[in-house]
This record gives C-alpha cells, structure tokens and sequence, in this order.
C-alpha cells in the first residue's frame, strides 16, 4: 500500500485517497497504515483523505448493527477522531442507511455530521458524502438523495458560527442527475455563497 502511495505522488496527483471496506471499529492497523501514508504525502506537501464508514448514532449500536449485517458496520466516534488526526480530509458516507423517509434519513445526516463535526480535530477537512447514484443494493432507498442529505447537513450546522472545513460531496458525479447538480447548486452552494462559511469541494 505504501509503495502505491509513492506510486501515485511520484505521478504528480495532489494527493491520495483511501476507501477500504468493511473496517472494523478499533482496527489498530488501518491506523498504523494511515499514519505512515499521511507521513509520506506530508513530505511531499500532499494531501491524504479517508471515505470514512458511518459512526454509531447511539454509543454500541455498532454490535448489534454489524451482527445484523454480516460484516463490521458502524465506527465509533473515537475511531473516527482517532482516524482523523492522521489525516487531512475525512469523506463521511452517508448513504446505504436504510432510513425509509425524507425525515428520517435527513435527521440520521444531521446526527451523522453533528457528531463527526465534534470528533474531528479542528484543520481537518469533513466531507459529507452525498447519494447521487442509484442501485438496488439493500439500505439504499429512495428517501436517500442530494437534497435530503444537504438538508441534514445544513441543519446540524445550524445558523451559528460555522466551521470553515466543511463541505459535502456528491458520490458519484458521473451518476448524478439534472436534478442532484441542482439540488447542489441551489441547497448548497448558493446558501453558503451567501454566507462565505465553508469549504466547498
């Protein structure tokens, strides 16, 4: 993996992202990887990202939740900080959630980005992944789309003074439709053009 990561710096990308699924919640190695990759892309002024799996709405939930599903779902909140500080961008994937409403599934974004907001050290980029794709895969449902997520994110950070390394990101942009790049433009970017509060990506 490392010599991947040399690979592709020595090719002139910006920077290098990791997306490994499923990771168990406390894997002491995808740490260790991620803190030897990030000292490699620092020596060379580049940037490391993570895709980052969901964090447990309630403290334990992810016991049951990965019995349920088979394999490791859900990570904890100090996984996810403790992942964040050998990073520079975390990419949250707010998708699959099974959430059967608009409602529901805006009001799990917003506890999603609430508490990544919290654990996340302060300089670190946070991503909120939008669904701009479409698939019959189990948890991906139809409540799941830009314009809730957005929403979801907008409202956990609330009308305060809010954080400038925030953003969302559409998963995929060659999935996107008309109407995703328009929910984008006119839920996100206009609203906080408006504001000039935070990181766009």
């Amino acid at each position: 993996m490392l010599r991947s990561v040399q690979r592709v710096l020595a090719g002139g990308f910006d920077g290098v992202q990791f997306d490994m699924e499923p990771v168990s919640s406390g894997d002491p190695g995808y740490l260790d990887l991620l803190r030897a990759a990030h000292a490699l892309t620092q020596s060379r002024h580049k940037i490391l990202s993570v895709a980052a799996d969901q964090v447990e709405p309630l403290p334990g939930l992810r016991v049951p939740a990965q019995w349920a599903a088979g394999h490791p779902h859900f990570w904890s909140a100090g996984y996810l900080g403790a992942l964040a500080r050998d990073v520079d961008e975390v990419a949250m994937m707010t998708y699959d959630t099974g959430m059967p409403t608009a409602a529901t599934y805006a009001g799990l974004v917003r506890q999603e980005t609430g508490i990544a907001l919290r654990a996340i050290p302060r300089g670190v980029h946070l991503l909120i992944g939008l669904p701009a794709y479409r698939t019959g895969e189990a948890g991906h449902t139809n409540a799941e789309t830009v314009a809730n997520a957005i929403r979801g994110v907008r409202l956990a950070l609330g009308s305060a003074t809010q954080p400038k390394n925030v953003g969302v990101a559409l998963y995929a942009d060659y999935s996107a439709t008309p109407a995703d790049w328009s929910s984008y433009r006119a839920d996100w970017v206009s609203a906080h053009s408006r504001t000039s509060c935070c990181l766009l990506r």
